[in-house]
């Protein structure tokens, strides 16, 4: 049995939508360690009936936000010494200074929350005798200023800080070179957090030269460790027959374009039965994917099924032949929803925008331009769909991307192996 302890920081996971792709690497975290407490901090809510937790003997949620308490002197002293501290870090070593002293009241009231969460951890472990654990964070977010507010406050302690970095949390004011659409994005504190941790696994290549590039005194702590998924017993197989089955799996906004796929399904020879996973981001986006579908007239080829649980995105493609994943983001960082329908076998079509070419190329699918031209795409997928030899071909290059980088029982145990031991 494993002895030490896991403080896992995640945004609002088990609660909420997001972060689904924790379903994967739970078990094997809990496997590996003899009792594994995740810590939302963006969550105050905490409403049990949106609790996602599978049931883990040795998995628990503590929550953060309801336990904080009023600080004493000493620790009201130490909290606004602590804001200093950072916030002088990052106006004299950080990239952002002018945002940092900019957006003061709001960077110091980070600060000082992040104080009260990491007392209330503190003397929860106290409390509970948990002494021999690992500081594990989701993302490169606020769970790090946690983290390091506690080992600063434990002066006999100074356990080693570890985190994944994901896609906002690697390139957020870097987003508007990606992609001019976006808004200017300041994610604050980035120097200290990067300073501070001491093993850093982004989850693609691009995020990992990223971080190089900016900053190559950091590169010994710095990895890729892919997310991965479970591998499937697929029985879905390309369509026989002149229908074919199309997903997308995302957000509907402006960035994932889904609201282009009406115009393509309408230049396509065969039959298209289109399936749309995921909700609004707003009523005008909505608005302006429906106006697409009325305009192409394909509203009997549309199903919008709204946002879905993990689990029947899962049972979908495991009950239909599947023949193509559409992914049309402007900007991307490696979708879980890609490795998934790799885990199947399913051709993959994406923009070549950030992390995606490191998933799908045109051995497995197609990689198009960003600003991709619609009639090229159904001429090339018009060809492909009447050929019989490229369509196992891909399909089978596709799950061999799945084996081959994001199968989740070898990524994580490596993770594991390499991130979090010691």
């Amino acid at each position: 049995m494993a002895t030490k302890n896991l403080l896992l920081f995640t945004k609002k996971f088990p609660y909420g939508h997001q972060e689904t792709y924790l379903f994967n690497e739970l078990p094997f975290l809990s496997k590996a360690f003899h009792k594994v407490i995740i810590v939302p901090y963006d969550e105050f809510l905490y409403k049990e009936n949106e609790n996602r937790l599978s049931e883990f003997s040795n998995v628990e949620v503590y929550c953060v936000n309801k336990k904080t308490e009023k600080l004493s002197f000493n620790h009201l002293v130490k909290r606004e010494l602590m804001v200093w501290r950072i916030l002088c870090f990052e106006l004299f070593r950080g990239r952002e200074p002018i945002n940092h002293f900019k957006f003061y009241k709001r960077n110091s009231s980070q600060i000082k929350h992040s104080f009260a969460c990491a007392v209330a951890l503190n003397k929860y472990l106290a409390e509970n005798n948990i002494s021999n654990y690992k500081l594990y964070n989701y993302w490169l977010h606020g769970g790090i200023i946690i983290s390091t507010i506690m080992n600063k406050l434990v002066n006999k302690t100074n356990t080693n800080i570890v985190s994944r970095a994901h896609a906002y949390d690697v390139y957020h004011k870097d987003w508007y070179s990606i992609y001019p659409n976006s808004a200017y994005l300041f994610l604050a504190f980035e120097k200290w957090k990067l300073h501070h941790t001491e093993k850093i696994a982004t989850i693609s290549t691009h995020g990992y030269n990223h971080f190089v590039k900016l900053y190559p005194q950091y590169k010994d702590k710095l990895s890729v460790s892919r997310l991965g998924v479970i591998e499937q017993k697929s029985v879905s197989n390309s369509t026989k027959g002149n229908t074919l089955t199309w997903i997308t799996c995302s957000n509907i906004d402006e960035n994932k374009r889904v609201y282009r796929i009406p115009e393509l399904i309408s230049k396509m020879q065969m039959n298209v039965n289109w399936f749309h996973f995921g909700k609004e981001s707003s009523q005008s986006d909505l608005a302006k994917l429906q106006d697409e579908i009325n305009k192409y007239q394909i509203r009997d080829k549309c199903n919008l099924m709204g946002f879905k649980p993990n689990s029947e995105v899962i049972s979908f493609y495991q009950n239909n032949n599947v023949d193509l994943i559409l992914n049309l983001s402007q900007i991307e960082g490696i979708p879980v929803s890609l490795m998934e329908a790799s885990s199947f076998g399913i051709p993959m079509v994406a923009t070549n925008t950030v992390g995606n070419p490191e998933i799908v190329n045109n051995e497995n699918g197609f990689l198009i331009d960003v600003e991709f031209n619609t009639d090229d795409l159904a001429k090339s997928l018009n060809a492909y769909f009447y050929n019989a030899e490229l369509i196992e071909k891909k399909r089978s290059a596709s799950k061999n991307t799945f084996l081959n980088y994001y199968d989740a029982s070898k990524n994580y145990p490596e993770f594991i192996k390499t991130m979090l031991s010691n």
